[in-house]
């Protein structure tokens, strides 16, 4: 089926997606050869999806793009995934710096910046602030600025005040203020953040001060009291509460009784891990607004992953928001999609608490909250998460059905095998990325991916 469904145009864009979806690390050759294909579009999907499903491994494969592929945007994407993962040296960088593309110039100039050998890419810089690309030419001047040539501070400041720049250029010198530590460069956030309005451009420029200013927490905090916009006031205070000053001002914040300064409470809180945490998180999902909720969830998520089970006072929050959403409606809404997003930090979490409370839930009659937790435990790294989806094959809902034999097939669990077999044979009742996943997923029963990959990864052309 599969090697059909990559030979149709109608679905090969699909169970492309379906397949890196998995993040299955026995597709690297695939997707290797996939990025040698004489379609540039898949060889830009598959130079994303190596460094997405392999990490490290890919590296050979993306140096191979980087030096060989004659799509300068397919170099461009090969070589940001090669300085995000480390895994590019000087050399490579240097080599880079001498492609005939400017984006590659850039982006090699930038990585060696990122590495402390900045003045390796010195000459370059100069050369590219005279492209004719508005964004090429002032990220050039801004890794200028950063290295501390402060000639190029006004005409930075000419592009970030014309209202004509694009909204894309400024938001990647908010950026890169904030990942070179561009000190020079405070009075362009600031002039940013006081003239633009509270949306995302606004939220890049506290960030960037946040990022460079001495008095970051004090400004973070006045322009979180000033506002009454709840979705830029809970931006900023993520920001304010990931600095290591923020104590003093998030007990200014946290007086007031609406949703951000419960937020305040609960991040002042957060550290100790215990009860108070939990009953000041418990408060924000009460609130009901979906960002907060949002951020709760977020929290959650760092937290589980860089404690573990010590994050355990999330258990009680997070079921119980899963228990409040709407029970009775067949569309999926925002809070379930969110109820969803708090099932997979439970299985994430996987104490026994946490997996007896979604146990529970999807023991239950068929509703939109047991729907919610089923998909939820598609995205889950627990294997334990099969203990709980397997009851679910014999569900008389073909969704909930469906979705138990993805989560066992994902971990090659053979109890999902008839369901899955079910769906291949019809295929055409099913949308090809569903087909495309429960053959993937038999092959993984079988024992036959590794194999397999290699197989499909021959019919490349």
């Amino acid at each position: 089926y599969l090697a059909k469904a990559l030979a149709d145009s109608e679905k090969a864009s699909e169970t492309l997606a379906a397949l890196r979806a998995t993040k299955d690390q026995d597709l690297l050759p695939f997707f290797a050869a996939l990025s040698r294909s004489g379609d540039k579009n898949h060889r830009l999907f598959a130079t994303a999806a190596m460094a997405e499903i392999a990490g490290e491994r890919a590296a050979p494969f993306l140096l191979e793009r980087l030096r060989k592929d004659p799509s300068m945007v397919i170099r461009g994407e090969a070589l940001v995934n090669l300085i995000s993962l480390k895994a590019i040296s000087t050399e490579g960088l240097l080599e880079a710096l001498s492609a005939a593309d400017e984006n590659v110039q850039c982006l090699a100039a930038r990585g060696l910046a990122e590495a402390g050998r900045a003045d390796l890419a010195l000459d370059a810089l100069k050369k590219l602030t005279t492209s004719k690309d508005l964004a090429t030419a002032n990220i050039a001047r801004m890794s200028l600025l950063a290295m501390g040539y402060r000639e190029y501070l006004q005409p930075l400041k000419k592009v970030v005040h014309d209202p004509a720049t694009p909204a894309n250029v400024v938001a990647l010198l908010l950026a890169q203020i904030v990942e070179e530590k561009v000190a020079a460069a405070l009075v362009l956030a600031e002039h940013l953040a006081a003239t633009d309005s509270a949306g995302p451009i606004k939220v890049q420029a506290y960030r960037a001060i946040s990022a460079v200013s001495p008095n970051g927490a004090a400004k973070l905090a006045k322009a979180i009291s000033e506002s009454d916009q709840t979705v830029f006031r809970a931006s900023l205070l993520n920001v304010l509460a990931s600095r290591g000053d923020a104590t003093r001002h998030l007990k200014s914040l946290c007086q007031g009784a609406d949703s951000v300064a419960a937020l305040a409470r609960f991040e002042l809180y957060r550290p100790e891990r215990g009860k108070q945490a939990a009953s000041a998180a418990q408060r924000v999902i009460l609130s009901g607004h979906p960002v907060v909720i949002g951020y709760i969830l977020d929290r959650a998520g760092q937290d589980i992953k860089k404690f573990g089970r010590e994050a355990s006072f999330y258990t009680p929050v997070l079921l119980n928001y899963i228990r409040s959403v709407s029970a009775k409606t067949r569309q999926m809404q925002k809070e379930h999609f969110l109820a969803a997003s708090a099932a997979t930090l439970l299985a994430d979490l996987g104490t026994p608490e946490a997996m007896a409370g979604l146990k529970d839930i999807l023991g239950g009659p068929d509703s939109a909250i047991v729907r919610a937790v089923a998909a939820g435990l598609l995205r889950t790294k627990n294997c334990d998460a099969c203990v709980l989806a397997r009851p679910l094959l014999k569900s008389p809902y073909e969704e909930l059905a469906t979705d138990a034999a993805l989560i066992l097939g994902r971990f090659g669990d053979p109890g999902a095998a008839i369901h899955l077999r079910d769906i291949l044979n019809n295929h055409r009742r099913h949308r090809p990325a569903l087909a495309a996943l429960a053959s993937w997923y038999l092959l993984k029963i079988s024992g036959k991916s590794a194999d397999t990959a290699k197989v499909l990864a021959d019919q490349i052309k």
